[in-house]
């Protein structure tokens, strides 16, 4: 169809052809496969070519990618007749590197020629993973040992070094962002970093991806939040937590003094969820902390708080634990904002250097507390960093040296590196030294670069990194390792809960075997190890390759099930269940179909806690096999 306009008429035109090609290649592969794994492709001919005749004859070659290996015979000499088509089977085997694999596919004869292209995907069995070692080292030398083993295609191993805490920020930032799951929280906090321009730099961000990120999440943002304000955990509908809101409120707050377009009308109803929250009346620990943090993002958006701040001062009189924690730490940011000197450095003297713990800090961890801590003195009482900071800051280093660190966690960290940078910007200088200790027990010296920041990759020969200071200065070290393990672990592993997964055939039996065509039904199971019942708890099932999942019944089992999902993320190659998990056995069901014969390795079940890193499970099954 083609269409011409003009400045005083308008035409139009069409007409109808047959394109067809000489041959009409079909190929039935898989979407995915994971390495090793056997399956077969069926591919059907067709032959258009005029004048074949009943013996018409077609040569066809299949050419994989490194990716791929033809088991058998890769060329075929084939008897079509014209108009007719014919089908045959090629065994391939994932055999080569990880990343888009694909078979050209040529049909020819007599000079006429057809090609094709399939695509897949070649992915490991077991999720991406980032590991971080960190801590601090004076006047002596660490040995960190590195327990992962990653493929070559899209791993990250990096040694980042500063005698300023942005020694910690790198790997951290490296960690939100390729955090796997993207509920409010985390989306937030992958994008907050964005906005602290002390670490834009060193963290090798450009500006074009910092307005990349903070205009999406506004975006995300604007679209989950609820008729009072709230944003919800996963989608509008979603619950709410007052922490998430508040936290979500600071990041617009900052996203919008840094110059970013914020709605107005999405920045005025998340305060007003915030003025509702810190105008609450509940007197537990959390809520108490929650109120306070809500009054502090409202000050810094220069409304009038002097109400509610009192009411809050009221109610933290009855409960020391909140004065002296989270609640007084906010506060006394508050009333700095508010110019009132004298209460706010008579609050800051009252506050704890440990985080007073209650069961109800659901998202809250000490990492977080010491972060907060930091983050208040920085930006509201820098004359009192000299007393506290460099202490503050090992703390926070040990914290993550024991992996006790969320994506909340995470980002508090680096807003107090950030604020920490603001007011103590002169870098200190010392000497220290590098190695890599091989598997092989030979050691090689690694040259970090920069200024501020060093920075060194390391190789995949390394069994342990050597640090070593001599110097009478703290040096904080982040090694970033972070990939896909080539290995898949033999045996069971339960910390805190278990999971495993059936699949079953349409008499609800267990089965390793199907035939092409079969409906099989995956069930994954899974419990708490105690009568503890942990919230927030992301359950990955990768498919394995010869099986389609049925989106539809993904959806039904959400809502038919006798345990309830928080949220569900349907992908390509997998699900992402997330929920809370009790003592008591549950279960989540969908179907799937076997489309491709073969051998196919059941990626182990995994589940963790999102924000425990203490809880997490993975069951390891045998391969799934898809026959004829």
């Amino acid at each position: 169809m083609a269409v011409s306009v003009s400045d005083t008429a308008i035409g139009a035109g069409e007409d109808r052809a047959l394109v067809r090609s000489t041959f009409i290649i079909s190929p039935n592969t898989p979407m995915m496969a994971a390495p090793t794994d056997e399956f077969e492709i069926s591919l059907t001919v067709t032959n258009n070519q005029k004048g074949a005749g009943e013996n018409g004859k077609v040569r066809l070659r299949a050419i994989p990618s490194e990716h791929l290996t033809i088991t058998g015979n890769s060329e075929f000499d084939l008897t079509i007749a014209e108009g007719r088509d014919h089908t045959l089977n090629i065994p391939v085997k994932a055999a080569g590197p990880l990343g888009a694999a694909q078979i050209r596919f040529i049909a020819s004869n007599n000079g006429e020629t057809s090609e094709l292209f399939s695509y897949m995907s070649v992915r490991p069995a077991v999720p991406y993973r980032v590991s971080l070692y960190s801590g601090a080292i004076k006047n002596k030398t660490a040995e960190v040992a590195i327990d992962r083993n990653v493929y070559d295609e899209f791993h990250t191993r990096d040694i980042s070094l500063s005698y300023l805490p942005m020694g910690m920020a790198k790997g951290l930032s490296f960690y939100l962002n390729a955090f796997p799951y993207g509920c409010s929280e985390q989306i937030t906090s992958a994008a907050f970093p964005f906005l602290y321009p002390q670490l834009l730099r060193e963290l090798g961000f450009t500006r074009a991806q910092a307005d990349a990120g903070v205009n999406r999440v506004i975006g995300i943002l604007q679209a989950r939040m609820k008729e009072n304000g709230a944003i919800g955990m996963w989608t509008s509908r979603s619950y709410d937590d007052p922490l998430i809101t508040i936290y979500a409120a600071h990041f617009l707050t900052e996203a919008k003094n840094a110059g970013y377009y914020v709605p107005s009308s999405l920045m005025d109803k998340i305060l007003q969820a915030c003025r509702s929250i810190a105008n609450g009346s509940n007197t537990s620990l959390y809520s108490i902390t929650n109120r306070a943090y809500a009054i502090y993002i409202l000050t810094l958006n220069e409304i009038v708080t002097t109400p509610l701040v009192e009411s809050l001062k009221r109610d933290m009189g009855r409960r020391e634990e909140a004065e002296t924690g989270f609640a007084g730490l906010y506060l006394a940011g508050s009333y700095a904002l508010l110019q009132k000197t004298a209460d706010a450095n008579a609050l800051l003297s009252k506050i704890r250097r440990a985080m007073a713990r209650d069961d109800s800090f659901r998202y809250i961890d000490d990492l977080m507390y010491h972060s907060v801590y930091l983050n208040i003195l920085s930006k509201h009482f820098p004359q009192r960093l000299r007393d506290v900071s460099e202490s503050l800051l090992v703390d926070m280093a040990e914290q993550m040296e024991r992996q006790s660190y969320t994506t909340l966690s995470s980002n508090y960290a680096l807003m107090a590196v950030d604020s920490y940078m603001k007011a103590v910007p002169t870098a200190q200088t010392g000497k220290f030294t590098v190695l890599e200790l091989l598997k092989d027990n030979q050691r090689r010296q690694l040259m970090p670069a920069g200024t501020t920041l060093f920075s060194v990759p390391f190789s995949a020969e390394a069994a342990k990194i050597s640090l070593e200071n001599k110097d009478n200065l703290n040096l904080f070290y982040q090694i970033t390792a972070a990939g896909f393990d080539k290995e898949i672990p033999k045996a069971e592993i339960k910390n805190g809960i278990e999971v495993y997964r059936e699949f079953l055939d349409e008499s609800g039996k267990t089965v390793s075997s199907v035939k092409v065509g079969d409906i099989v039904t995956v069930k994954l199971n899974f419990r708490s190890l105690s009568n503890r019942e942990y919230r927030d708890v992301a359950i990955v099932d990768l498919t394995p390759a010869g099986l389609e999942t049925d989106t539809n019944s993904i959806r039904q089992a959400s809502r038919s099930s006798n345990w309830t999902p928080d949220y569900v993320d349907i992908r390509e190659d997998r699900i992402v269940v997330y929920g809370t998990i009790s003592n008591r056995v549950s279960s989540f069901s969908y179907t799937t179909r076997a489309i491709n014969a073969g051998s196919f390795t059941a990626p182990p079940l995994f589940a963790e806690a999102m924000y425990d890193k203490s809880v997490w499970a993975l069951r390891p099954q045998p391969a799934i096999r898809v026959t004829k």
